[in-house]
């Protein structure tokens, strides 16, 4: 489960802010499939780099299940990312040298997963 609860966004650049959201909420059940839609510049990406625990925020409260994510220090955020966090990507990010298999393989090294369990997943 994903819940945002009264989440702002405020970018700063100098004496300039740009407020993204303020007190918006979200919450997304297990096993619920949501769209992300809208204009260029309304958030989008924004959000998924709040829920991915790319990107903090200013105020508000994010619960993934039973662990509240803006508490988390720099290694629990690692941990997070590493457990439950994958994104798709629109323009397939590869590595062009890479084989299919090694690509996917990749992320799956990243979480220390032995030899053998990488090959039965990755089949």
């Amino acid at each position: 489960m994903i819940n945002l609860q009264n989440i702002t966004k405020i970018y700063r650049m100098g004496d300039n802010e740009t407020e993204v959201f303020r007190d918006f909420n979200l919450f997304v059940d297990d096993g619920e499939y949501v769209a992300v839609m809208g204009r260029s510049g309304s958030g989008k990406t924004t959000l998924l780099n709040i829920i991915g625990a790319m990107d903090g925020f200013d105020s508000g409260r994010y619960m993934y299940n039973d662990a509240e994510v803006n508490k988390l220090d720099r290694h629990g955020l690692e941990q997070f990312r590493r457990n439950h966090i994958s994104y798709v990507f629109q323009n397939y990010f590869l590595i062009n040298y890479y084989s299919v298999r090694e690509n996917i393989e990749l992320p799956l090294i990243a979480k220390g997963i032995k030899r053998k369990q990488r090959r039965e997943i990755v089949e």
